[in-house]
């Protein structure tokens, strides 16, 4: 579209910043009346940050790469009219494999190897959720060949099966019309989402390099080599991990990303695509242009002399008060643990001063926060994200 004062146009983006939910206070912790259950009790608060509503600039001839809209990319020029108050349904297969997942996650939290592998991507939830919301480059090579769908879909056949390796030999199954393995496309896909995460969030890029790492060391499985593994030899590999190899896989990490960070910049040398050979990895040509046209794109999103700033200002919302009710679990190890059942959290709708936005951009900006109500359903879900994890936290420690 049209950005003023620039001649080549670009994409029109919205960004909430410093988001502040205070004061926090808590007003009781009581049983529910299912003693399995607690319902924590919090007094109104109030919700505070800044937006910025600004063009970036891209040339018209270029294709959509979505948007900086950070958690809010349906905002983006070019994305989908449809009305945001109805949200997208999915199919009960969809649903199924959603409840499948929440069941791994149940599996996983009863041993504390399978907690700690949680906490870890519970920490970087939000900055995985933001790289595949802003980054498109990142979104059309998740989807890629249609790989990763497929396994997808294998994986959930696969834990329903006793004995049905999760990863087969690409002699027995592959995915995608590129006939990969699964191996082969999963761990492609892990160093995408390192390229993505590596210069807006470099914590989260360590956290998904660690975890490759602890693979290949407990499971010999790496892109090249393919050890296929059922469900219960997965969680036997989790749960048997020794806190010892933990200074060792460090290392290891560490020496790869020094490698990977090069290999971003395009500033690497042969030692460097050997050392990631030596991890596993398949770092050929294409490989090496995939994981570098990712980081561009991250670069490009969060560049600020690529931002031509259009309105921006200060917004506020009370929060009345709200009961949170959690469900516990003693695990077969004694620890407790928690997951969220539901809230009664609600945001009510943001003033951004948008009646004082101009021209075309602040025109479009207007119809589509007007119909964007999933925009509060992202922050309540933060919210109670983050309450969560504090309360996981201090069950820990009680534990």
């Amino acid at each position: 579209m049209d950005i003023p004062s620039n001649s080549n146009g670009g994409e029109l983006l919205l960004a909430l910043n410093d988001i502040v939910v205070s004061p926090v206070t808590l007003l009781s912790v009581v049983p529910d009346r299912d003693a399995s259950r607690i319902v924590v009790n919090l007094a109104p608060m109030q919700l505070s940050g800044t937006y910025d509503l600004f063009g970036l600039e891209s040339a018209k001839v270029q294709l959509d790469t979505g948007g900086l809209m950070a958690p809010l990319a349906s905002f983006a020029v070019g994305a989908s009219t449809a009305d945001d108050t109805d949200p997208p349904t999915i199919t009960e297969k969809q649903y199924d494999q959603l409840q499948q997942a929440n069941d791994q996650r149940t599996r996983l939290n009863q041993t504390a190897n399978g907690r700690s592998l949680l906490d870890t991507f519970n920490q970087h939830n939000d900055a995985y959720n933001a790289v595949f919301t802003t980054n498109a480059r990142l979104r059309k090579l998740w989807i890629g060949d249609g790989a990763t769908a497929q396994m997808s879909d294998y994986t959930s056949q696969a834990l329903d099966t006793p004995g049905m390796p999760v990863n087969p030999a690409i002699t027995d199954k592959s995915f995608g019309t590129t006939s990969q393995s699964y191996n082969e496309n999963a761990l492609a896909q892990q160093l995408n989402l390192y390229g993505a995460c590596y210069h807006p969030y470099p914590e989260a890029a360590t956290a998904a390099l660690t975890f490759q790492t602890q693979v290949a060391n407990a499971t010999q499985n790496t892109q090249q080599n393919v050890v296929p593994m059922t469900a219960q030899a997965v969680y036997g590999a989790v749960d048997k991990a020794s806190p010892a190899n933990q200074a060792n896989v460090l290392l290891q990490t560490q020496s790869l990303e020094r490698a990977l960070s090069r290999i971003l910049d395009n500033s690497h040398d042969d030692t460097d695509l050997d050392l990631c050979v030596q991890h596993g990895f398949i770092m050929d040509a294409e490989a090496q242009a995939r994981v570098q046209s990712i980081y561009a794109e991250s670069l490009r999103l969060h560049d600020p002399k690529r931002r031509l700033p259009l309105h921006s200002g200060p917004f506020s919302s009370s929060l009345a008060q709200s009961s949170f009710v959690f469900t516990l679990s003693e695990q077969p190890d004694g620890a407790l643990t928690l997951k969220l059942q539901r809230s009664t959290l609600s945001v009510p709708a943001l003033d951004l001063d948008s009646a004082q936005w101009q021209d075309q951009a602040g025109e479009v900006g207007r119809s589509r926060l007007g119909s964007a109500n999933f925009i509060r359903g992202i922050l309540e879900d933060r919210i109670a994200s983050q309450l969560t994890r504090v309360l996981r936290m201090l069950a820990s420690q009680e534990a």
